[in-house]
Order: C-alpha cells, then sequence, then structure tokens
C-alpha cells in the first residue's frame, strides 16, 4: 500500500499525458516494475505464429467514450473487497486510476463463483459497476448467479474460436479446465484419470457471439480480464474488435505454451493495444487511446 502513491502517479502521467507510440520507451525509464524488453518489432521478428488469417488483424479498431463517470463523492476501498488472486483489482484501481471511477463496466472470463479470486468484485461492490461474467463451470456458475444476480449478463459457457461441444474437467478450484485445450503437462499435473473420465459436455461458444446477445454492437468495457486455463487465445480471436473494445486487457499467460503467449500478445499490438508488462503470470495491455477515453475521468 505504501507504494500506490509513486505507482499511481507514474502510470496516470505515462497515460494521460503522451502519446502511446512513446508509451514502451517511458515506462522503461520510469518504473523498475514494468517490463517491456519484448516490443512490437521484436515480436515481429520472432517465431510467433503466422496470423494473417486473423480477421482481427484486418479490422480497424474505433475509438469509444467509456461510459463510466467519476464517483460524486469519494470511495472508500474496503481491503475485504480485494479478492483477486495476484492483486490485480489493486492494479486497475491504484496503477490506473479506476478507484474513483463509477459506473464502470468489465467482461470477465474465468468469473468462478464470481467472489473468489474475482478480478471485478471491488468494483461491482464498492464502485457499482456491472459487466458480463463468463464461468465454464456449471457449479462455479450456479454459484456465481446467487453472487452476482444484478450483473449485465451472467454466462454459463466456454468461450472457442467456434461455436462445438468440448469437455470439461471439473478438478476444483481454479484449475478446472477444457481437455481439448489443456497442455498435456497441465492434465499430468493437476488432473488424474478418473476426472478425464468424468468430464462434462459444454457448450463452447465465440466470444463475438455471446457480447452480441448481452450487450449488442458497439461496446465499450472499462477492463477485460481473460483467465480461462489455456483458452485464452481462441477467446481473443473470436472477439469482432471493430465492434467491441477495452480499456485494459490482461491475459493469464500460459507456462505450458510459450509460442501461444507470443501469439496473444501479436494479436492484441496488431488491433491497438500496447503490450505493457509480464506481471504475476499475466500480460497486460492498455488501449492505446486510454488518454482519450478517460481525459475526463482520470486525473
Amino acid at each position: 500500500m505504501m507504494h500506490r502513491g509513486r505507482l499511481r502517479h507514474t502510470v496516470l502521467t505515462i497515460l494521460i499525458s503522451f502519446p502511446f507510440t512513446y508509451m514502451l520507451f517511458l515506462f522503461t525509464h520510469t518504473s523498475s516494475s514494468i517490463n517491456t524488453s519484448t516490443s512490437s518489432d521484436a515480436l515481429r521478428k520472432s517465431n510467433a505464429p503466422q496470423l494473417s488469417n486473423v480477421q482481427a488483424l484486418d479490422q480497424k479498431k474505433v475509438v469509444r467514450k467509456t461510459n463510466a463517470f467519476r464517483c460524486k463523492s469519494k470511495k472508500s476501498i474496503d481491503d475485504g473487497m480485494l479478492m483477486s488472486q495476484s492483486k490485480e483489482d489493486e492494479e486497475l484501481l491504484y496503477a490506473y486510476g479506476f478507484d474513483q471511477i463509477c459506473g464502470g463496466t468489465y467482461l470477465e472470463m474465468g468469473g468462478l463463483d464470481g467472489r473468489i479470486f474475482s478480478n471485478s468484485y471491488v468494483f461491482h461492490k464498492a464502485l457499482d459497476w456491472k459487466g458480463v461474467l463468463v464461468e465454464a463451470s456449471p457449479t462455479n456458475y450456479a454459484k456465481m448467479i446467487k453472487e452476482r444476480p444484478n450483473e449485465i449478463a451472467n454466462v454459463n459457457a466456454g468461450i472457442c474460436g467456434e461455436e462445438k461441444d468440448l469437455h470439461w474437467v471439473e478438478a476444483g478450484g481454479a484449475i478446472n479446465g477444457f481437455l481439448e485445450f489443456a497442455p498435456e503437462t497441465f492434465q499430468q499435473r493437476w488432473w488424474n484419470e478418473e476426472k478425464i473420465k468424468n468430464a462434462k459436455v459444454i457448450k463452447c461458444r465465440t466470444l463475438k457471439n455471446v457480447l452480441n446477445e448481452t450487450v449488442g454492437d458497439h461496446f465499450h468495457f472499462d477492463f477485460f480480464s481473460l483467465d480461462i486455463e489455456g483458452a485464452e487465445y481462441d477467446a481473443l480471436m473470436s472477439i469482432d474488435f471493430s465492434l467491441v473494445s477495452f480499456g485494459v486487457i490482461f491475459v493469464e499467460s500460459d507456462e505450458h505454451n510459450p509460442l501461444k503467449n507470443i501469439a496473444v500478445r501479436t494479436l492484441l499490438t496488431s488491433v491497438g493495444y500496447t503490450f505493457i508488462k509480464d506481471h504475476n503470470r499475466s500480460y497486460w495491455f492498455v488501449n492505446n487511446d486510454f488518454g482519450r477515453i478517460y481525459e475526463d475521468l482520470i486525473h
């Protein structure tokens, strides 16, 4: 907590006052906690999978203003509301200036029961934000709709590049996942044969279709939390970035699949998001137009 003021000043000065074309350079020189060792140029020279067939690369990103507003009175954030596993909620609140913004929106994929490890919980409870929560586990989903009944939408589905049926393995807690997406090393570490044998068939949907049904076309989310145990790249591939935008995106990195991590970074940088850092198992990206989107809200 002692570093919140310094971190907030550093990040907000960069986000609001300077063009994003200089962001990587500035972050390298202003905060030792931010790793920008891999720039977009380096990614292009890497062995990342070729993405020439990705529709999102040809989409023109539309700049949209947030529907959030400055809170009428100063909000006090109770530490008991901070539920993130690796302090992602604190990062959003105090580094990106969201702690005094009310009425914002979020998209959280991998929301579990809506409370445990939820990156959006504090925003919903303390700042009156609402959003779309997507959870594949039937068990967690049943708890989620009781914990978070007043969201824009709670969705029980997996997310894929195309609509299909997949096999969902219930292993308990945050290590549930789709058999088809889980690397063999992950399966060997966390799942036994009985759990795999008892996998449930779950409908896997495209995120484009889910968003079209829940928020319609042309929508802006203030942040996007993506943690779905190995299926993150497929989820991103299913987004139509000409119809939806985000202020901040953070995606769980995959220690079992480094090529997928490169592909995630390549995809998001190609559609208008700057890679900021690899922090606590997640890759963080910020909208290149963050300053324009939040210029009237964050000071």
